[in-house]
């Protein structure tokens, strides 16, 4: 269990155990989805004609969806492989047909597509929750920018809105949930090389060819961004898994010294360095 379902558990308990929450409420028949679903992330689709917008909204959405311990978000890397395993490619455009079948095949309850259009000096930002089984809408939620650079939040607060649609008590919305433009990044550009950079790891069946396909596009993400801590976290793993701790550790710890790195890289990066660390002390005569 995570440390965000676990606060979400305790919160629960916490409530009914005071009276603020009863069980009845948590049997609510609005509540569209609960703590053991997993969800997909289908299209995201840039209707502005902004091509800045292209491939740069799809991973914070997943970052700002993975911050709420009631929803369980499907990995990027069983997507790629379950799409192999459907004879299809693994970057194959996620179809409301395509998403469907996906979803029930890996036991997911639904599927969230995004959109976001122009309107004006404004932006909009529309999201929507599926039932894979029906194909029948489940919540939707729509945010607006007054600008671009107000874009990322817009999509945290549609998220929010959309956590609370699908049954997530707000109060559990409110403590787990990081403005994008905080936990991601504002470059537009360098959240375009990072989504390049985990489509090149997920799509990959070799994890090294992966990797290697992935570090230019992380390397010139944190160039755009130098405190970009995603990106630079990703680094990290990917020296990690070759086993090399001296650089795993030097970009973790960067990572976590980031202003701006979320919960989970935090946290990872505070184990991953004990880890690395203890395991230096243990070489040593």
């Amino acid at each position: 269990m995570t440390v965000a379902r676990y606060m979400f558990v305790l919160l629960v308990a916490i409530g009914a155990a005071s009276g603020q929450v009863s069980l009845a409420a948590s049997l609510d028949s609005s509540i569209k989805l609960t703590d053991k679903d997993t969800i997909l992330l289908a299209n995201f689709t840039n209707g502005t004609g902004d091509e800045s917008f292209n491939d740069a909204l799809e991973q914070p959405l997943r970052v700002s969806l993975e911050e709420s311990p009631f929803l369980s978000v499907l990995s990027g890397f069983t997507v790629a492989a379950t799409l192999r395993d459907m004879a299809h490619p693994a970057n194959a455009p996620l179809t409301p047909e395509i998403s469907r079948a996906l979803c029930q095949r890996t036991h997911c309850k639904a599927y969230i597509t995004g959109s976001i259009s122009r309107e004006g000096t404004e932006f909009l930002i529309g999201l929507q929750a599926v039932d894979c089984v029906s194909g029948e809408t489940l919540a939707q939620a729509q945010s607006t920018a007054q600008s671009k650079e107000k874009v990322l939040d817009a999509l945290g607060e549609a998220v929010s809105k959309l956590r609370v649609e699908l049954g997530e008590p707000p109060e559990s919305v409110r403590e787990f949930s990081t403005p994008l433009s905080r936990a991601t990044s504002l470059s537009f550009e360098a959240l375009r090389a990072w989504g390049a950079a985990m489509r090149a790891q997920q799509e990959n069946v070799d994890l090294v060819e992966g990797s290697q396909a992935a570090m230019p596009l992380l390397e010139n993400a944190i160039k755009l961004d130098p405190d970009f801590a995603n990106a630079i976290f990703a680094i990290g793993l990917i020296f990690r898994d070759a086993l090399q701790e001296a650089r795993a550790r030097e970009y973790l710890i960067r990572a976590f010294a980031c202003a701006s790195a979320p919960a989970y890289v935090k946290s990872f990066a505070m184990r991953a360095c004990t880890t690395a660390s203890s395991r230096s002390n243990t070489r040593r005569p």
